[in-house]
Order: C-alpha cells, then structure tokens, then sequence
C-alpha cells in the first residue's frame, strides 16, 4: 500500500520532550507548526491509494480516479514541510550560537529540520509511487483475466457452435420442439448471447487483444438480428408470438415455423464471422 509513514520526530509530543528550557517558556512557533502538519497527515485518507486491495480491473480504475484527484493533497505536504524546515533550521543556528544552551537542542531542531525535508520529497514523490504500485497491482489483474479469458472463450465458441446446430437441426426440421429448444432455456441462442455480452464486457479491458478483430460491440453488430431467440422467452410466450404471427400473417403454424427457420439460416453467414472473431482471440491469448 503506497502510504507515507509519519515520522515521530515530527510530533508535537517529541518536540515537547526535546526542547531546551528557553523553548518552554519562550515560544519558537515550532511546535505550532508539528502539530498543524501532523493534523494536516492525518485529514488524508491515505487508504484511497491502496491499490492492493482490488481484484476486478474496473474496482482498481475506479480507485485510481479517485486517488488522482487527491494527489494535490499529498503534495501540499511538501510546502508545510519546507516552512517546518526553515524554521527549524533557523532556531538550529541560534540555539548553537548561545553557549549556555545545550548542544542537543539544536541537534533536536536540526533532526526536525532533516526529518521535514525528507517527509516532503516523500510527498512530492509519492504519486510516482503510488502510480507504479497501481500499474503493478493492475497488470497482476490483467494477468489473471487473461488467464481466465481463455476457458470463457473456449466455451463461447463450443455455445455458438451449439446454435449452428440448432439452427441446422431446425431448418432441417422446422418443428415447434425444435424452435423452443433453440430459444429457451440453455439453448444455442442464449449461449449466443452470452458470448456477445462477453465479448463487449469482458473483453474491453483488453483493448491491445481485442481492437485488431473486432473494435465494435458484438451486442450491437451480431446479436439485434436474433434478439428475439436469445431472450430467453418462457415456452408459452412463444406460443404467443407464433400465435400472432399466425394472425397477421394468415398463415398455418407450419408456415410460421417455416418463417424462422428461414430467417435464421440467413443469420448463420454473420454468426460464423463472431465464432471467428473469437478464434482469432483465442489464437492471441495462445
């Protein structure tokens, strides 16, 4: 987790404990100072550039938004450091100048002074840390989607191979048992559909793997012409819909079936592209 730790030396407390009696009762504006950039440490939600605990690409993008816009914060770290510093460092030099001071008061001064300066160029440098951690963590998750892409698409195309062949069996024999086995339940067309919602789901977030085949949305592009088949629709609902069709058509409940099955036949030329799209994607991840 990119965070950066509050150094001791820079509390009120410590400073408290370290500085010489002429501090005590003579106010060197330090202590003010600790304690309003301990405060301002403490207002950051340093849990916001945890990149570590994401493990879906859009949670850990999502994050890394967030994070971005609290960069600024952290950086105004170093500006309240620099004036910690520089106060510091001038109280260092007086402290050492009065002999009647103890050495370690400008020692303590000093340590605040050195302490300050490396606490800011942590803040200044710390959206480059926490930039690379969010690249590392973001690659580990693409590394395990895209291990996981492969058995996904695998079974995609075993499902649109299952809706060739309901479509083949149905155009061979235009049957009611064999449309409601294509459109209903597990079938070939809901496979299909599934495919395509991956494809445009899933795969987004594998630009470099998917924009080559295919840059458009499969959901848009091969599934509006068999919509109907691959909603799922409840036996009886297409039972409905022949019945309709029947109505407005005039025609016999063969002839409707008949309808279908020569829709989708012509359908088949476009669904062997998709299945090819994701051959080719497969062929990618290797």
């Amino acid at each position: 987790m990119a965070k950066i730790d509050y150094p001791v030396v820079l509390t009120k407390k410590d400073w408290d404990k370290k500085k010489p009696l002429i501090a005590k009762t003579k106010s060197t504006g330090i202590g003010d100072l600790l304690k309003n950039l301990e405060k301002y440490h403490g207002t950051i939600a340093w849990g916001e550039f945890d990149f570590t605990k994401h493990g879906a690409l859009a949670s850990i993008d999502g994050a890394r938004d967030i994070a971005k816009k609290s960069y600024g914060s952290v950086k105004n770290i170093a500006r309240a450091c620099k004036d910690v510093a520089s106060l510091a460092n001038s109280w260092a030099a007086k402290f050492s100048k009065d002999k009647l001071i103890p050495k370690s008061a400008a020692q303590a001064c000093k340590a605040i002074a050195d302490a300050a300066d490396d606490y800011g160029k942590q803040a200044l440098a710390f959206e480059q840390l926490a930039e690379a951690e969010y690249a590392t963590e973001r690659k580990k998750i693409e590394n395990t989607v895209r291990s996981a892409l492969k058995p996904i698409l695998s079974k995609g195309v075993q499902k649109v191979d299952l809706f060739l062949s309901d479509i083949a069996t149905f155009k061979s024999s235009p049957t009611k048992q064999n449309l409601l086995k294509l459109a209903t339940g597990d079938g070939g067309a809901r496979g299909y559909c599934t495919q395509c919602k991956n494809w445009d789901q899933i795969l987004k977030d594998f630009p470099e793997i998917r924009d080559p085949v295919f840059k458009g949305k499969a959901m848009d592009t091969y599934f509006p012409p068999v919509r109907e088949y691959g909603a799922n629709h409840a036996p009886n609902k297409w039972e409905e819909m022949l019945q309709d069709q029947m109505q407005k058509r005039g025609q016999t409940e063969d002839e409707a079936l008949q309808m279908h099955a020569n829709f989708l036949a012509k359908q088949v030329p476009e669904i062997k592209k998709f299945k090819g799209h994701l051959l080719d994607v497969l062929k990618v991840i290797g």
